[in-house]
């Protein structure tokens, strides 16, 4: 769709323009750019393309590592995105250890009950489920759901998601009726929530 590229390009235009900015007020190595630089590097991610998008990304990742040690939240977040690009490109051990790495990072700040490590754990199923590891997959997407009802409650978005990832998986290990529950489990979240805007 050319209104979409078009779209797409000029964001990605926005935030080049507010990184030179950052830089030249703050400096190449402050965590205002770290911030600028993970911005950029997202959008990137979001038109795949994944070595810019990387390499952007890993510097800001190294500046936030820098400022802030390398238990943070924003760390763990920097992790996340780099992750993500990795389990894309089919990088799956690799993106499993980061997405490890961000899990330890959110027990250590925010203890057992946060919905980030929710998020964490959901996408450590999803990268089990893509190295054919289902057991596995399936007691992270359990945890991830209980880590949302508990701090989001059970009718969330993430809820939802989650839910249906864990009905893939079943599906998967052909547990036919397990699959089939919390499928329209997920579905029936999702349906009930309010629609985005037009």
């Amino acid at each position: 769709d050319p209104l979409y590229r078009a779209a797409a390009e000029g964001i990605v235009a926005y935030y080049r323009e507010a990184l030179r900015r950052f830089e030249a007020w703050h400096g190449e190595s402050h965590p205002a750019t770290a911030s600028a630089l993970t911005m950029l590097g997202r959008a990137l991610n979001f038109q795949g393309k994944d070595d810019e998008a990387t390499a952007i990304l890993t510097r800001a990742l190294a500046i936030q590592e820098r400022h802030f040690g390398t238990d943070h939240p924003r760390v763990a977040s920097a992790l996340n995105d780099i992750a993500m690009i990795q389990m894309r490109r089919g990088e799956h051990t690799q993106a499993q250890s980061l997405w490890q790495r961000a899990e330890r990072i959110y027990l250590r700040i925010h203890g057992e009950s946060h919905w980030l490590l929710g998020v964490t754990r959901s996408n450590l199923g999803t990268v089990n489920t893509r190295m054919n590891r289902p057991g596995r997959a399936e007691q992270y997407f359990r945890d991830a759901i209980r880590l949302f009802v508990e701090s989001q409650g059970s009718n969330h978005l993430n809820t939802g998601i989650a839910r249906i990832k864990l009905g893939r998986t079943l599906l998967g290990m052909r547990r036919w009726r397990e699959a089939i529950e919390e499928s329209k489990a997920g579905l029936g979240i999702l349906e009930a929530l309010p629609e985005a805007p037009q």
